[in-house]
């Protein structure tokens, strides 16, 4: 027998319940140990880039995680900080001017994307651009990044998110 909610179909047998042999200390401790590395990761900063003072009067800032993306945007009479889950971001661009580069992120599932951050410097945007769809591409398939050190993951990240430009690939730096 179907069970009805909304448009979406379950099947009985199906039901998510915990198993019953697993022992509640292991349980425990598992949740522990999950709990223990989303600590980790989202300690660990990946890259972060700001815009230039003296055309940008009060620097943006943008704060790479493991597992999140913090955006600093400041004006004269304060700041807001805009926090960004990967599960909601499905994509980053840059748009080049003479001089430097503004970073565009889209999201899924949030009223409001974030402003582009503007100003920035060229490599900074594309190391940023990088960071990002690679983490992207890591949380889609559920790659677990807590084994490695910070300078193995910022390495293997830089190579996975290159992205075609123009007739070459992105630059190495």
């Amino acid at each position: 027998m179907t069970k009805r909610s909304g448009t979406v179909y379950i099947h009985q047998k199906f039901n998510k319940k915990k198993p019953k042999n697993i022992p509640k200390v292991l349980a425990k401790i598992s949740t522990k140990t999950g709990l223990d590395n989303l600590v980790e990761l989202s300690k660990q900063i990946i890259f972060e880039a700001r815009s230039i003072f003296p055309f940008d009067l009060f620097p943006n800032i943008i704060t790479i995680c493991l597992d999140k993306i913090i955006i600093n945007y400041k004006d004269l009479f304060g700041r807001d900080q805009y926090a960004l889950l990967l599960e909601n971001v499905v994509g980053a661009r840059v748009t080049y001017s003479l001089f430097f580069a503004s970073l565009h992120i889209e999201t899924f599932g949030i009223k409001d994307s974030p402003t582009p951050i503007s100003y920035l410097k060229s490599l900074d945007a594309r190391l940023a651009r990088r960071y990002i769809l690679a983490l992207i591409e890591c949380k889609k398939a559920n790659i677990d990044l807590t084994g490695y050190s910070i300078e193995d993951i910022r390495d293997k990240l830089k190579k996975l998110g290159k992205v075609r430009e123009g007739r070459t690939l992105d630059s190495d730096h």
